[in-house]
């Protein structure tokens, strides 16, 4: 196995693809925490606006933000990936009542992303080492490929782990059986997001997209790291959590989990922007090659060039064939920057850096900018007083280096020996090995206490000792770890959580007028709305207003939202909402129009009503059956 691991780690492949993986998922990352600073009162206050938390958590929250906000960009990745799962465990582990399955997910991929070099495409980090190691007449290139265990260990633990831990309770679950598993959540309509029926409709079309989702979520952990499988693999997942964007109301879910799967397109397909770079560039620009001011530029330029629309020649080399014919003597061309265009057009000083940020297609929008008049009066002033005041001397090579040189970029850091025979690749090799066996042994346990393996429990009874360790393992370190490794059992959208949802509660503000308000949580059809989507859903489906919670759970989610609605409005005064519930049709076996059916009730009564008077809170009514 290390053998194969090592040839594995040994194979370089291009780290473009995992830069689009680093920006779509810390992407999706970020609303997740947008949602929670959103939503800050009614997660973290014990009353939302009435009792509020003593740890200011917007301030924690817009930190974290700024964290994968950098690390969208490339900046200071490392220290920022660092801080990120910090974060991510803090922030989490104070979520019992709002966790919802991504949760996890993000735990375990946070955790990768510290390790492994997500910015070495397509970020400022790249940027800055091509500043620090640039010399005159020797140009740094940054590493631009990594091991294609950086693909996989994300795919492993993003993915392959949370199916491992979710299948099992799917194969002991009735409705997954019966190819029911995607049918019938989405039958209900606390878990609507948009009313597919055409497809709900279909029992032959939908059978066969649950039975094929077990399959696929049974075998994935095996095929993903063929390669001629992987396009496929990414394929079918998009498509399946497309469709968990468009059915259910965990829109953040569905497209981090896409965001994993965009690591099995392979890199060839990530090249699609070759066929939007400009065959012909489109401003030539003429450069002092031995001017540090005029190599940055050259350097910032190139860096954010994607589509090949400027190209930099030095002055030291084209003079004679391309400008000298244009008038404009040597120290001139040295002085400033000079650029003609494609229609041979020639362009110095800052009109020529208003033509390359308007051809960048990056900073066009700058570029427009640049022309507003006092913006224009301002930038001509700027760049005089830059250009008249630079250092024109002549440069060596050892008064032209921008930085210390740090070496050659093809030196590679894994052959760096550490011990006799034991070098820093041969270090990696053994962590990786270490990582798999570990997470795989820890997922193992969570799969054996699963209700599809309890059947084991009676052999493995007969050996001495062993139930004893893996209930000791299970107890002392998988749980208390759940929220440093993210490695748990996904029990989720399995038939237990539906089968007694026979009532669905919304809730309206009564004003002086007696007109009625409604919460922006349920709405008339049953619905989640407004604010009910990701772990807010979560929370007011399954552990407020579920009919499996007592009475004590119900009332206090009756007061956390309707708490969090007034917001500082509650002041004191006299505040009435009134509950409606009606009844919901729980499925027994597949049926065409049910969820058409359910939406279109209007049977709701008053369950009860629920006032606010001096920042007091009182129910007076029934609880939920």
């Amino acid at each position: 196995m290390i053998n194969w691991i090592r040839k594995k780690f040994n194979k370089k492949v291009s780290a473009v693809g995992l830069a689009w993986f680093r920006i779509f998922y810390l992407f999706f990352l970020l609303q997740d925490i947008l949602l929670l600073l959103k939503n800050s009162h009614l997660v973290f206050d014990p009353v939302p606006y009435v009792w509020q938390s003593d740890i200011n958590f917007k301030v924690i929250l817009a930190i974290w933000s700024g964290a994968v906000i950098s690390m969208m960009l490339g900046f200071k990745t490392r220290f920022n990936a660092v801080l990120n799962y910090i974060l991510t465990i803090f922030i989490f582990s104070t979520l019992s009542q709002f966790e919802y399955h991504i949760y996890y997910v993000y735990i375990g991929v946070n955790f990768l992303l510290m390790f492994i070099p997500v910015e070495r495409v397509f970020s400022l980090d790249n940027l800055i080492l091509k500043f620090k190691n640039a010399r005159i007449n020797q140009e740094y290139k940054p590493s631009s490929t990594t091991s294609i265990w950086s693909y996989w260990l994300l795919l492993f633990t993003g993915i392959g782990l949370v199916y491992m831990g979710s299948i099992f309770y799917k194969l002991n679950d009735e409705i997954w059986l019966k190819g029911l598993g995607l049918w019938w959540p989405a039958s209900f309509p606390i878990a609507c997001n948009i009313p597919m029926h055409w497809i709900l409709d279909q029992e032959v079309l939908i059978k066969f997209l649950g039975y094929f989702a077990l399959i696929f979520e049974l075998i994935f952990i095996f095929i993903f790291w063929f390669k001629p499988l992987r396009f496929w693999v990414a394929i079918i997942g998009i498509v399946f959590h497309i469709g968990i964007y468009l059915f259910f109301p965990i829109p953040f879910f569905a497209m981090a989990v896409c965001s994993i799967y965009l690591l099995c397109i392979p890199n060839k397909y990530w090249e699609f922007v070759r066929y939007f770079k400009f065959r012909k560039e489109q401003i030539t620009v003429y450069y002092d090659a031995e001017c540090p001011l005029c190599l940055r530029t050259k350097i910032f330029i190139e860096h954010f060039d994607f589509f090949n629309a400027i190209a930099f020649k030095k002055v030291q080399v084209y003079f004679t064939s391309d400008l000298e014919g244009r008038k404009i003597s040597y120290d001139k061309a040295l002085d400033d920057l000079h650029g003609v265009s494609k229609d041979g057009q020639l362009y110095i000083g800052f009109s020529l850096y208003r033509q390359i940020l308007l051809r960048s297609i990056v900073f066009f929008p700058i570029g427009l900018f640049m022309f507003l008049p006092g913006v224009s009066h301002f930038g001509k002033w700027m760049y005089k007083t830059i250009a008249k005041n630079r250092e024109t001397e002549r440069c060596s090579e050892d008064s032209c280096v921008l930085s210390t040189y740090s070496g050659s970029s093809d030196m590679n850091p894994n052959e760096i020996t550490l011990l006799k025979n034991f070098s820093v690749g041969d270090f990696k090799v053994y962590l990786i090995s270490a990582f798999l066996v570990v997470a795989i042994f820890l997922q193992s346990i969570v799969v054996y206490f699963s209700p599809a393996c309890l059947f084991l429990h009676e052999y493995v009874d007969k050996i001495p000792g062993v139930h004893e360790t893996l209930y000791f393992c299970y107890k002392k370190i998988v749980k208390p770890t759940v929220f440093l490794t993210g490695i748990t059992g996904h029990d989720v959208f399995i038939k237990c959580h539906f089968e007694s949802y026979t009532d669905a509660v919304r809730i309206v503000y009564c004003d002086d007028f007696g007109n009625e308000i409604e919460l922006p949580i349920i709405d008339i059809q049953g619905k989640p709305t407004g604010i009910v989507t990701g772990c807010v859903w979560a929370n007011w489906s399954f552990r407020a207003m579920s009919p499996e919670v007592n009475g004590d759970i119900f009332l206090f989610g009756l007061k956390r939202y309707t708490a969090n609605w007034l917001e500082k409005r509650n002041d004191g005064g006299l505040y009435k909402f009134k509950v409606y519930t009606k009844k919901i049709t729980v499925p027994q076996a597949w049926e065409a129009g049910i969820l058409r059916r359910e939406l279109a009730k209007q049977s709701w009564s008053v369950l009860g009503e629920v006032t606010w008077s001096n920042k007091e809170f009182n129910y007076n009514g029934h609880l939920i059956q």
